[in-house]
């Protein structure tokens, strides 16, 4: 029985023997090393067409990675001989800090993010009362109903550290914030009342970034 137990052990620890002879002789797999990205960190005013590229200092395989978006971009991903391509399939939100991050499905613990702000997106009223461009005046009436409906409008969309603010309508503002606390709040309400605007007169839509 002695024998017996001896000549299994004897096998596993030839078996363990061989596997790692072969680790240590099968080339070791080298981590692709990100040599630029486009846009590059924290850079600010990029387009709302904004292609995202990552390139490597080799050909990749594209089925390896893994991008995701925070907030979610819509987007396709191709390979470019050494770079990776995010294509986004609409427009991005202005005045937005998106944070790209990537990961390996091959290599453990690969991660590298890199993050950028959109331009401001111009704001278009959605209606105009049906004054056509060519009646008489139609510039000052048009401008005071923009003061009368969005008196923030020369304002937003405004991006601060911890909220981003914009007019979805008349007299009403989407406010999301990064973290939901009664002094975000108060910060928002305090820069609406800078900008001599009493928040009173506004319908605020507070909405928690995702």
């Amino acid at each position: 029985m002695k024998k017996k137990q001896l000549r299994i052990i004897l096998i596993l620890a030839a078996i363990a023997i061989i596997f790692l002879g072969i680790k240590i002789l099968l080339p070791k797999q080298e981590i692709p090393v990100i040599i630029n990205t486009s846009p590059v960190n924290q850079q600010s005013n990029l387009s709302l067409e904004t292609q995202i590229a990552i390139t490597f200092d080799k050909e990749i395989t594209l089925s390896d990675w893994q991008v995701t978006t925070f907030p979610t971009i819509k987007f396709n991903l191709k390979q470019d001989k050494n770079s990776l391509v995010i294509l986004p399939t609409e427009k991005l939100t202005g005045q937005t800090e998106y944070k790209i991050e990537l990961k390996n499905k091959q290599i453990a613990n690969f991660l590298y993010s890199f993050s950028f702000i959109t331009q401001k997106e111009p704001f278009i009223p959605t209606s105009t009362e049906g004054k056509g461009v060519g009646t008489p005046n139609f510039y000052q009436s048009f401008r005071q109903k923009i003061d009368n409906d969005y008196p923030l409008f020369d304002e937003v969309p405004y991006i601060s550290q911890n909220w981003n603010i914009t007019y979805t309508d008349a007299l009403k503002l989407k406010v999301t914030l990064k973290k939901d606390t009664p002094e975000i709040r108060q910060e928002v309400l305090d820069w609406i009342m800078d900008k001599g605007v009493d928040p009173s007169t506004h319908k605020i839509d507070w909405k928690l970034q995702k």
